[in-house]
């Protein structure tokens, strides 16, 4: 490894990402392990049993997610769009447990060819492997069952190949169809900079995406997704105590430190203008395209009100973009890509010690 602490951050992340798992099986609940992606595969299994009613009924899919998983399941919904039926029902066609592990070894390989891709011209092959096995975000997103480092390959990865192949970056863009928040950044690269191959072939696989799930699940699953799905997730959203686990925005590390709620909102709108002026400049700039990755990761989760622990993998990945373009690096440049590396696991064992989380301010 080229550069002087690379290896101690190595070692780091590796410690810290089996303390997050030690603490995830014995601490949390390894029953549990994966939360989320039980929601996907659930959501899967009733697609497959033409049972879609379940899902737009919180009490239902609930009860269902006893009957398929266990009693002692915690109560949820079902948050996503139809185009995320598309990666559940697959999932679902094996067992829960062959399904889970299947799922991390999905998270690992995205990581993995992506920050080989990323760093080919300053870690070796090895290194890079290591470096993308025990990297914290991917570590705290299979802890949590999310898909956040696949749309954290797909957004960075949109970035930096977009001058070199519009096409395949549109394609990357419009596959963030399954979490639709994070495409925005990307899809603003790509409108104001006229690269127009790029947003026909976002919008492309978007509406593929959108097609499919039509053909595969029938089109009121769109109705049943505006009626009850959006107003049950913005109804969960409005409860802070339904994610306080994993809520990571601005406004939500502000209300769980006992802000004034007046106070929160107002640093979050700040934060959002901030957020979007900055990317917007970072657009119009000439800047290399791993510097625009780097802020346009950053600005695509502190511009949002609702934003997860797990999706600090965005800037996680952007970080790791700018580390390996080319050009010497800063010791300031290099802490802070350091810093937004490292910081998943410290922000996850330091939710579970009760501290209240700083990284949405740093």
């Amino acid at each position: 490894m080229s550069r002087p602490y690379d290896r101690a951050i190595l070692f780091c992340a590796a410690i810290t990402s089996i303390a997050v798992v030690l603490n995830a099986v014995f601490i949390v609940d390894f029953i549990f392990l994966g939360l989320d992606f039980s929601q996907i595969w659930v959501a899967g299994r009733l697609a497959l049993d033409g049972r879609l009613d379940v899902l737009f009924s919180p009490d239902a899919f609930t009860a269902a997610s006893h009957a398929m998983l266990a009693r002692s399941y915690p109560d949820t919904l079902w948050s996503y769009p139809p185009t995320t039926l598309l990666i559940a029902a697959p999932f679902a066609l094996a067992p829960y447990q062959a399904a889970v592990w299947l799922w991390f070894a999905l998270q690992a390989a995205a990581c993995s060819a992506t920050v080989i891709a990323l760093t080919r011209r300053v870690l070796g092959p090895g290194c890079a492997l290591a470096a993308a096995l025990t990297a914290p975000a991917l570590v705290i997103g299979c802890v949590h069952g999310q898909f956040s480092m696949l749309i954290a390959c797909l957004l960075i990865g949109a970035v930096v190949i977009l001058p070199i192949r519009a096409i395949l970056a549109g394609v990357l863009t419009g596959l963030i169809a399954v979490k639709p928040q994070f495409g925005l950044m990307p899809a603003l690269l790509m409108i104001i900079n006229r690269e127009w191959p790029a947003v026909l072939a976002a919008a492309g696989t978007a509406l593929a995406l959108c097609f499919a799930a039509t053909i595969c699940f029938g089109p009121g699953i769109w109705i049943d997704f505006i009626l009850h799905t959006i107003p049950d997730q913005a109804a969960a959203v409005r409860d802070l105590a339904t994610y306080s686990w994993s809520a990571h925005s601005v406004v939500d590390a502000l209300l769980l430190a006992h802000a004034p709620k007046p106070l929160a909102i107002f640093a979050q709108v700040l934060t959002s203008a901030l957020a979007l002026a900055a990317g917007l400049v970072a657009i119009r700039r000439q800047l290399a395209p791993a510097e625009r990755a780097f802020i346009l990761g950053i600005c695509a989760v502190l511009i949002l009100p609702y934003v997860n622990t797990y999706e600090q993998a965005i800037p996680a990945m952007g970080a790791l973009a700018l580390y390996g373009s080319p050009g010497e690096k800063s010791k300031r440049e290099l802490a802070a890509m350091y810093f937004l590396w490292l910081w998943p696991n410290f922000d996850y064992l330091l939710d579970t010690w009760r501290v209240v989380r700083i990284a949405p301010f740093v």
